[in-house]
C-alpha cells in the first residue's frame, strides 16, 4: 500500500514538473542477486561459449546504465562496437538486476569485462517480462552447467 502510495504521489507531482516523464516510466530496481538461478553466475570468471560483442555505452540513457557497457552476442553493426570477444573469454558478473518499467520489466547481469588490457563495466541483457524464461539463454553463451 505504501509503495502504491508513493507511485501516485510521484505521478501526481511528475505531472506538475517539466522533464519527470522518465521517473513515471522507471518504477525502480530490485535486485535479484541472491535468487538460485545466478549462482554458478556470480561473483566467480566465467567463459563465453560463442562471440561476441562490446558496444560502447548509449549516452541518451536517462538512468543508471549510461555510463556501462552493452555485451551482447546479438550483432548490431559497427556502429559503436569497442571490441569482438572470442568464444572463451573470461567475463565476471557481479550481480542481476531486474529494471522494472512502465510496461514491465527486464533483468540484466552487470559485471566487467577485460579485453586488450583494458576493463569496461558491463551489462548483459538477460530477458524481459514478455519472456520469462529467456533468462535461460544465458546458458548458450557462457560456459556454465544448467
Amino acid at each position: 500500500m505504501i509503495r502504491l502510495t508513493r507511485t501516485l504521489l510521484a505521478a501526481a507531482a511528475c505531472l506538475l514538473l517539466p522533464g519527470c516523464v522518465m521517473m513515471m516510466l522507471t518504477l525502480g530496481n530490485k535486485d535479484i542477486s541472491k535468487e538460485a538461478r545466478f549462482a554458478q553466475v556470480l561473483g566467480r570468471e566465467i567463459r563465453t561459449k560463442v562471440e561476441m560483442r562490446l558496444y560502447a555505452p548509449d549516452n541518451s540513457s536517462h538512468d543508471d546504465m549510461r555510463a556501462i557497457y552493452d555485451l551482447s552476442n546479438v550483432m548490431s553493426g559497427p556502429e559503436n562496437r569497442v571490441a569482438v570477444v572470442p568464444a572463451g573469454h573470461v567475463v565476471r558478473f557481479d550481480r542481476a538486476v531486474r529494471k522494472h518499467f512502465f510496461d514491465g520489466s527486464s533483468e540484466y547481469l552487470f559485471g566487467e569485462i577485460t579485453i586488450h588490457g583494458r576493463t569496461y563495466p558491463m551489462y548483459y541483457y538477460l530477458s524481459t517480462s514478455v519472456y520469462p524464461d529467456g533468462w535461460r539463454r544465458m546458458y548458450e553463451v557462457f560456459a556454465l552447467r544448467e
